[in-house]
């Protein structure tokens, strides 16, 4: 469906859009084993009874995968151009994949807080809360931000800013539930 929203800005911005999102996959790599660790080492400790490590781990997750993500973030926005073109070399095809790629690096940062507090919750046997918040954002609330965005504007860069403004949704919500209801069992 997203896609569909792409497709009308024509064929430069689709192969933008598809440089970019080969970029951001490899952007997402480390993300994704921080979550697998943090989701594995969070079940572990709960169930040795170690509630102290639980927290204290999820914050040393959490810095390393800002130092990670913060490190891809910087190196994209200086070399981010010279990237896009080593899948397509056409200059307008690097200027929109460019204007999506700047949208994310802007944001990259509120996708540690997801990706760990996922991991986290998961495993301490909440899966279904994750789940809950990344369907919500990142189906229904970005379908429901293209269809308001494209109606104002014509302009491609905010159909690209649709990932993190729920990106920033799904942050808040995860930092809220992380924080303010009682996820681990009692000591």
């Amino acid at each position: 469906m997203v896609q569909s929203y792409v497709n009308a800005y024509g064929s430069d911005v689709v192969a933008g859009y598809s440089a970019t999102i080969r970029i951001d996959g490899f952007v997402n790599l480390p993300l994704q084993s921080f979550n697998m660790a943090i989701t594995t080492f969070v079940g572990q400790n709960i169930g040795a009874k170690r509630y102290d490590r639980v927290k204290r781990g999820s914050k040393i997750a959490l810095t390393m995968t800002f130092a990670v993500v913060g490190a891809m973030a910087v190196f994209l926005f200086f070399f981010g151009k010279d990237v896009i073109r080593i899948f397509n070399s056409d200059e307008a095809v690097v200027e929109a994949g460019w204007k999506m790629l700047y949208a994310f690096i802007t944001c990259y940062l509120l996708l540690p807080i997801i990706q760990i507090y996922n991991g986290v919750l998961r495993g301490a046997g909440k899966s279904s809360i994750p789940m809950y918040i990344m369907v919500f954002n990142f189906v229904i609330l970005r379908q429901i931000y293209l269809a308001i965005v494209t109606k104002i504007t014509n302009d491609v860069f905010f159909v690209f800013f649709g990932w993190p403004v729920t990106w920033i949704s799904a942050a808040i919500m995860f930092i809220i539930y992380y924080y303010k209801v009682k996820w681990l069992p009692d000591e």
